[in-house]
């Protein structure tokens, strides 16, 4: 068979895409580049991986492989709906049910945003696996080193979620040909692999100059692969390994702190990129050469609407102001989380208001249309031109809506409308804090250093005016965990490593919330006022909810067991 190189945004491993006769590959093809000819040169190294980042890129803002396409981000859409803390909204009823499914635990083998996960991490580790097919990590040019490392941090990263959703995964680190079937490793092993990885492509990785550079938060760095080593080892139950990596590799560098309070509402937007708590963030960058219906475009609309309000619910098509429209509402804050929350932080907090908003503060607060005459809060709450129409509700919602990692009018493209240059966020220092916290608590070592760690987030989120750890515990570190990273995609494995997740998520999908403000009276009320409508629609008839034994882990998709027969499927499958 003559092997060629295919120049597409994503080439997979054939035993992830199906099949084709041996006649088949061997006509020759037009438009290609032999590889005789190809992977010689620094540039061709620059070229690959290049194209590592860029499908790493895609799988975080879409999802696209190999032609397939999804308008969703399968890895936020996936790994934020398995929790307990947001309602898989949209419309009504059956809407984004891609997401509902993962969020009721009704999802089997055949779930579209697991498929497309799984087919993407793949995509990315292929592209990976042709740079350390062709490059050397101890090449001589240190350019081509660093491009080596890189795509090893990238092809650990995507095996390490791989062990963190399906535990059994094919360990791949070579390039595939179309007889090759590689058989599930277990989770030690992915795990293994990827701390080893880390480690050893941090020394070829430069270090984060200062603590300022914004260069080094969009492009991987030493300290970026030995935080990514952390979680791995924090994972992996190796908590004083962690530990120690962390506080030696990372926080003792002291090049990165956390934002004042009053910035934590511009982490995930426009007035956030580049910021001193961001380990990695992929870049988003104008280019007007591409449009909205280009698979080129990174932060495509579809992303934006899925996180968004239902816009087109409420009596104004410009509201409020400060969001932008329209919005297909498949993120709702549950009222549990909110009011836990508020109960923590205090209802002024920082991170309170950055993360969610109350329904009465969108209507009096936020800017609408004709604020310039509705001056008085009497005068806002019989306004007919705010709030939700006459006919419509909010699905999914309990009078709390989501602020963190939505779209706000100033993240748009100023010539592009619909894309936004919101860079993606992949870890915040917050994250390695807390691991960090959890490592000491965990290994018995420095759990002052972890106790600062713990403190230093929880003061950052209101000022010291909510609780305030005093001992190292796990309980505390659960809890703040939960707050700081909600929506972060880690809040459900997080249950399922820790062994609550039978009991935090047995009941999740048995209603969902519809709300709806009092319009029809021409008065929208006051949140004191129980004037707010919330209805439970009860679904005791479908299946639904965390089952031990088998949600610890998710399925392996359909396609990959249907084109490679050493795969297993995960017990409860």
């Amino acid at each position: 068979m003559k092997k060629i190189f295919i120049i597409l945004p994503f080439v997979l491993a054939l035993f992830l895409t199906g099949s084709c006769s041996q006649d088949n590959l061997d006509i020759p093809q037009k438009g290609v580049i032999s590889l005789d000819n190809y992977y010689k040169t620094e540039a061709d190294a620059l070229a690959a991986v290049t194209t590592v980042y860029n499908n790493m890129a895609y799988m975080m803002a879409r999802g696209l492989v190999g032609g397939h396409t999804f308008n969703y981000p399968p890895y936020t859409v996936l790994f934020n709906n398995f929790s307990d803390d947001m309602f898989a909204a949209g419309e009504t009823r059956g809407d984004n049910d891609f997401a509902a499914e993962i969020n009721e635990f009704r999802y089997n083998e055949n779930n579209a945003t697991i498929a497309f996960l799984y087919r993407s991490l793949y995509g990315v580790i292929y592209s990976a696996n042709i740079l350390t097919t062709y490059y050397k990590p101890d090449d001589p040019n240190a350019n081509i080193r660093q491009y080596v490392a890189e795509a090893r941090v990238w092809r650990a990263w995507c095996h390490m979620i791989l062990a963190i959703g399906w535990r059994n995964a094919p360990l791949v680190t070579e390039l595939l040909t179309s007889d090759s079937y590689p058989a599930n490793s277990t989770y030690d092993d992915l795990m293994n692999f990827c701390i080893k990885e880390f480690g050893e492509a941090a020394a070829n990785l430069p270090s984060k100059p200062n603590l300022t550079d914004k260069n080094a938060t969009v492009r991987l760095t030493k300290e970026a692969a030995y935080a990514f080593m952390g979680k791995a080892q924090v994972y992996a139950g190796k908590y004083a390994d962690a530990a120690t990596n962390l506080k030696t590799n990372v926080i003792d560098k002291n090049l990165y702190a956390l934002v004042p309070g009053d910035q934590m509402n511009n982490l995930f937007h426009v007035a956030g990129n580049y910021s001193t708590e961001k380990i990695f963030e992929f870049n988003v960058m104008r280019n007007t050469s591409l449009t909205t219906q280009n698979n080129g475009v990174i932060m495509v609309n579809q992303l934006g609407n899925y996180w968004n309000w239902r816009s087109d619910h409420m009596n104004s098509s410009n509201n409020p102001k400060e969001i932008f429209s329209p919005g297909w509402g498949g993120m709702m804050p549950r009222k549990s989380f909110c009011e836990a929350l508020i109960a923590n932080d205090g209802i002024d907090s920082y991170r309170r208001k950055a993360w969610f908003i109350r329904y009465d503060e969108v209507l009096y607060n936020l800017s609408w249309p004709n604020d310039a005459t509705m001056t008085t809060v009497d005068q806002k709450r019989k306004d007919p031109q705010r709030g939700l129409k006459s006919d419509s509700w909010l699905y999914g919602c309990e009078g709390y809506l989501v602020m963190k990692r939505i779209r706000f009018k100033a993240d748009e493209c100023p010539d592009m409308a619909g894309n936004f240059l919101n860079n993606h966020v992949m870890m915040r220092y917050a994250e390695v804090l807390l691991l960090f916290a959890e490592a000491a608590q965990k290994s018995g070592q420095y759990t002052a250093e972890g106790l600062k760690a713990l403190n230093d987030i929880q003061n950052r989120a209101h000022g010291g005016k909510g609780y305030v750890s005093k001992s190292l515990t796990l309980d505390d570190v659960k809890k703040e965990k939960r707050f700081e990273m909600w929506l972060e995609e880690v809040r459900g494995i997080d249950l399922v490593r820790w062994g609550d997740a039978a009991t935090v998520l047995k009941d999740q999908g048995n209603y969902v919330p519809t709300f709806k403000d009092p319009f029809t009276n021409s008065d929208h009320g006051t949140w004191d006022s129980n004037t707010w409508t919330i209805t439970n629609t009860n679904y005791n008839g479908s299946t639904y909810g965390f089952k031990a034994g088998k949600h610890e882990m998710f399925p392996i998709p359909a396609y990959a067991l249907q084109n490679n027969p050493n795969l297993k499927q995960n017990p409860g499958w």
